[in-house]
């Protein structure tokens, strides 16, 4: 799968996850490894809530079957990537933010 797939698959989870109290994430198959992709800006309290109390659950839980980089998305390249994923995907328009989560098992 390619990174733009991985991208906004795992950006999706995320803004679901952080929007929804009873979601439970599906636990990667044994042995798996996602590799996940976060974009983010640095102002968004909605980022920081994630980046702070969402994900260090999660990175706790999945030792070492959780991979994730950040994509700071008030910069050039990381809104270069960003846009391309919107594209990749077709994202309408009442679906873009952040933060925006995806992912590749």
């Amino acid at each position: 799968m390619k990174i733009h797939s991985i991208i906004l698959l795992l950006a999706s989870w995320l803004w679901f996850a952080a929007s929804s109290s009873a979601f439970t994430p599906t636990p990667p198959p044994a042995g798996a490894v996602v590799r996940a992709v976060l974009f983010y800006l640095p102002t968004c309290p909605h980022c920081h809530k994630v980046i702070t109390e969402d994900l260090p659950p999660l990175f706790e839980k999945y030792r070492g079957q959780l991979e994730m980089i950040g994509v700071d998305i008030s910069q050039p390249g990381g809104q270069a990537l960003y846009q391309a994923a919107i594209q990749r995907f077709s994202i309408p328009d009442e679906r873009l933010g952040v933060p925006t989560l995806t992912w590749e098992t």
